[in-house]
This record gives C-alpha cells, structure tokens and sequence, in this order.
C-alpha cells in the first residue's frame, strides 16, 4: 500500500492543543452569551444555557482532559490503534478526513461501531510527526 518512508508505524504523541482549547472555550462562551441574553423566555434561556455547559463539560473531557486520546499508532496495512482513557483500541479511518496546515481532523471509527473525532492542532503534535501524517493523508 505505502513504498519506502510509509513502511514503518507512524506513531504521534498527541499534547493539548491552546488553540483547540481557546476555539472551544471561545464557541461556548459565544453560545453561551447569546443564550443568556438571546430574545426567549427565561424558562428557555435557563435551558440553553444548561446544554451549552453540558456540551462544553462533555467537549472538555473528551479532548482536553482524561477521555482525549493520548497516542495514535498509524500501522502500514492502513490500520490505527489509540490510546485514551479506557486503554488502547482498534480503530479504522472512517470518511471525512479533514487537513490543512493547522489541524487536522481525524474520524476514528472504534470497535463497536462508535466513531470518535480525533482534532490534531499543529501545537499539540511533534512537527515531524504532523508533517509526516499530512503526507500519509496526501496518498492514501
């Protein structure tokens, strides 16, 4: 499948990103804001407001905290394995990869059929392991 450079596992140790952690913070807050002072009954904007710290808590905890994946294993035969919060698992390249010189988004999908998004900012990821990985995406 691969030749040469793309024979061996690339493996990527994957650190918090700030900027993903400021853009998460930063669209919650602006949710947030717009529910508490939105045009809707009190009743509503209470309830907007306790979905949108649901999602920045669930957000958080699944890539910033300890359910985020930590280490991702891309083998030869095309294969992944993640380590996360419950260990480490097989998982696939699902559709909808996304890349630029910023980030890129992975769609994961687990064992079970439970597909989890991996987002890789540039500065949560070593730059030879970022540049490598958006050559892989480039040819596969």
């Amino acid at each position: 499948m691969w030749s040469g450079a793309f024979d061996k596992p690339l493996r990527i140790e994957i650190a918090v990103s700030r900027y993903l952690a400021a853009s998460l913070i930063t669209v919650h807050l602006l949710g947030l804001f717009a529910a508490v002072f939105g045009p809707w009954p009190v009743a509503v904007r209470c309830l907007l407001s306790a979905v949108i710290v649901l999602s920045a808590a669930a957000v958080a905890w699944r890539h910033l905290l300890a359910g985020r994946i930590t280490v991702a294993v891309w083998l030869p035969d095309g294969r992944w394995r993640v380590f996360g919060g419950v260990g480490w698992q097989d998982a696939r390249l699902g559709p909808g990869v996304r890349w630029s010189t910023l980030w890129v988004v992975l769609p994961l999908q687990m064992r079970g059929a439970r597909r989890r998004m991996l987002f890789l900012g540039r500065d949560g990821v070593d730059p030879d392991a970022f540049r490598r990985l958006r050559a892989r995406l480039t040819v596969a």
